[in-house]
């Protein structure tokens, strides 16, 4: 229910902005910002959550996070005939996502310590169902219930009904217990004496390990929504109909959400995931090189390429889980590796559409993309090793 949470809160936003363009007089530029706000959430927020969580604990900080995206939801709906209070509201919501997003692997790693490959497989598939319900939902629930301040705000309701079973577990106080076996258990399942370093004495900005995943992220971020922003122009510019372009972004995303719950479990069944990074690239690769070189021709193919190159993200989430021996560890690697990457993705799309501008086709973007991939391949093998950077 947390990660089906996270998604509407960005997708309906861009369902109905050009009603609010139109109703609040939006500009152009002041519309990018409220769409970027996500992105520099997740860079900034993202990485103040370990010492949140030194002060408050897990539990609590997902209950903040529910708070914040509640609040932000259904203030944003009341107050959003102003355009200063939408971008504060939003800006709200999206901090309360990006302290949701660093937790999740924590959650996995002090809560599941014995099955990170399902539980990561599932909430990962709920992220891409919550972005589909978002963007395919929200503008009949705007019809519905008088206009795009209720379609946005419904989605609060969410995050109502996520908090009540993290309040039961606070009640019950089974943060510090659980916590303590999961230590000892990943300690003990890791075959020697080594005990992990606390989590204030890690530094991971000097850690290969820790970057190597923050690159793999950000690459696969970048890609992700570029894939999203861009791919149906890409098509319409190719000579599909505008129908078609969108259904061809539905199997992208459609594939997405079983390979979201497929990856993570075939992930923690390896040792070494160095052959799911290779697969995975691979596939993206295979997709943006159909896409310059013929892609009207088989354009159904290029877009199971790149749906299934969209496991990359979550896979990089599994790997978080697995490359921390706890949940403490978990927390700092996930606030490193999501808040780093997502400096590294947020240019992207900008970039993309300024290069198509500029050169008037889509080779010079694609080929940018196709390059991205090698530090994407590059950070995925350091990652991927069977290693832990809390030791």
């Amino acid at each position: 229910m947390l990660a089906l949470n996270l998604r509407p809160t960005i997708t309906s936003l861009g369902a109905v902005l050009d009603r609010i363009q139109d109703d609040i007089g939006l500009s152009g530029t002041i519309a990018g910002v409220a769409t970027t706000m996500p992105v520099l959430a997740f860079a900034t927020v993202g990485a103040c959550v370990p010492a949140l969580v030194k002060r408050t604990g897990l539990i609590p900080g997902v209950l903040l996070a529910n708070a914040l995206l509640g609040a932000g939801l259904i203030l944003r709906a009341v107050t959003g005939t102003s355009v200063v209070w939408l971008l504060i509201w939003t800006a709200v919501a999206t901090s309360g996502i990006a302290i949701a997003n660093v937790l999740l692997p924590s959650l996995v790693s002090q809560f599941f310590p014995r099955s990170p490959g399902p539980v990561t497989g599932a909430y990962t598939m709920a992220l891409q169902i919550g972005s589909s319900i978002g963007a395919g939902l929200t503008v009949p629930l705007a019809h519905a219930l008088g206009g795009w301040q209720g379609g946005l705000g419904i989605w609060a309701v969410l995050a109502i009904i996520a908090s009540p079973p993290w309040l039961a577990l606070l009640v019950r106080d089974r943060n510090t217990s659980t916590a303590s076996s999961e230590r000892a258990h990943t300690v003990a399942a890791a075959g020697d004496n080594r005990s992990p370093a606390p989590p204030e004495r890690l530094r991971l900005w000097r850690n290969n390990l820790a970057w190597g995943l923050a690159v793999m992220f950000g690459m696969q971020a970048l890609s992700a929504y570029v894939i999203m922003g861009w791919l149906p122009q890409i098509y319409r510019d190719a000579g599909l109909s505008a129908g078609a372009s969108g259904a061809l972004l539905a199997v992208v995303m459609g594939i997405a959400a079983p390979i979201a719950l497929a990856l993570p479990l075939i992930a923690v069944r390896l040792t070494d995931q160095r052959i799911v990074v290779a697969v995975v690239t691979a596939s993206l690769g295979a997709g943006y090189v159909g896409l310059i070189a013929a892609p009207a021709a088989a354009s159904w193919l290029w877009a199971v390429f790149l749906g299934v190159g969209s496991g990359a993200f979550p896979l990089a989430l599994g790997l978080i889980s697995l490359r921390s021996r706890t949940s403490a560890g978990t927390t700092a690697l996930s606030a490193f590796a999501q808040s780093t990457g997502y400096v590294l993705a947020a240019a992207g799309p900008v970039v993309v559409g300024a290069l198509h501008q500029f050169t008037g086709s889509w080779l010079a973007p694609l080929g940018l993309l196709l390059v991205l991939l090698v530090p994407q391949l590059w950070g995925g093998l350091i990652a991927a090793q069977n290693r832990y950077v809390d030791d």
